[in-house]
C-alpha cells in the first residue's frame, strides 16, 4: 500500500500516454518511482470467413499489423460461422466472403437477418451487382469492398469499426466501456490498492472525473461496490 500521496511530478512525462504494442492488448505504461503499472485496452476481435487460405493468411497479417484489434477467428465459410455465433461467440469485427462451398456471404446473411451482429459485417466480393448490394446494405452491411481492393482500402473499412467502436446487443462480456474507464478498472484492481484520489492523480483528471466514471461503471455493469467491480474485471478478463 502507498502511504504518501503521489505528485504526477513522480510520473515521467514522457510516459505519459506512451501506448505500446504488447501480445493481446496495447497498454498505456506509467512510470511511478520504479514502479511501473500497465493499463491495457482490449482490442477488439475479428473474424475471417473466406473459403481461401491464402486470403485468409493475407487478411490476418494486415489485421495484426494494428495496435487496435486482432484476428481472433478464421473460418472457412457461413456455416462456420452461424455456428459459432448460435454458441453465443459475437466478433466485433466480420470480414466476409460472398462466394464460399457449403454457406455463401450472401446465404448467411439471408441467415441472420434483423440480427444486429450484420452491423459488423465487412462485404467481400470479386463481383456483384447493384441489386445484390441493395438487397445487403438492407439487411444491415455497412462495408462492402471489392476483394481486389487494396491494403489501405480494407484497413480504412476495419477503421470505420475501430472508429465506431460501440456496444451492440449481441456484445455480452464487455459492454460500452471506454479506453479511460478501463484505465480507471485496472488501477482499482492492481495490487498497490490505490484511493480513489491517488487514482486520480496518476490519470491527471480531477475527482470528479474519477467519481464519474466509478458512476458510470457501476451502472453499465450493474454492480454496487468497488468489490463487486474488481470481481467483474477479473471474471470477465478486463484486468491483465
Amino acid at each position: 500500500m502507498i502511504k504518501n500521496k503521489i505528485s504526477l511530478s513522480q510520473i515521467y512525462p514522457i510516459q505519459i500516454w506512451l501506448f505500446i504494442y504488447h501480445e493481446k492488448s496495447w497498454f498505456t505504461t506509467y512510470e511511478i518511482k520504479e514502479k511501473k503499472i500497465e493499463i491495457y485496452h482490449v482490442k477488439l476481435k475479428v473474424c475471417i470467413v473466406d473459403d481461401h487460405a491464402v486470403v485468409r493468411s493475407g487478411l490476418k497479417s494486415l489485421i495484426n499489423s494494428l495496435s487496435e484489434i486482432e484476428c481472433e477467428w478464421e473460418l472457412q465459410n457461413g456455416s462456420e460461422l452461424l455456428h459459432l455465433i448460435y454458441e453465443g461467440i459475437f466478433p466485433d469485427i466480420i470480414i466476409l466472403d460472398s462466394s464460399m462451398p457449403v454457406m455463401s456471404g450472401i446465404d448467411l446473411l439471408d441467415n441472420l437477418a434483423n440480427h444486429p451482429i450484420i452491423e459488423r459485417v465487412i462485404f467481400l466480393s470479386y463481383q456483384i451487382s447493384k441489386e445484390e448490394i441493395e438487397k445487403i446494405e438492407a439487411l444491415g452491411v455497412k462495408k462492402i469492398i471489392s476483394k481486389s481492393a487494396n491494403a489501405e482500402e480494407i484497413i480504412q473499412a476495419l477503421q470505420y469499426f475501430i472508429d465506431r467502436d460501440t456496444d451492440i446487443e449481441t456484445k455480452k462480456s464487455r459492454p460500452n466501456i471506454t479506453n479511460r474507464e478501463l484505465e480507471f478498472i485496472q488501477l482499482i484492481c492492481h495490487d498497490q490498492e490505490y484511493t480513489y484520489d491517488q487514482i486520480a492523480e496518476i490519470m491527471g483528471v480531477h475527482n470528479r472525473t474519477i467519481d464519474s466514471f466509478r458512476k458510470s461503471l457501476f451502472h453499465k455493469l450493474q454492480i454496487k461496490s468497488k468489490s463487486g467491480l474488481v470481481l467483474y474485471a477479473i471474471k470477465n478478463g478486463l484486468y491483465k
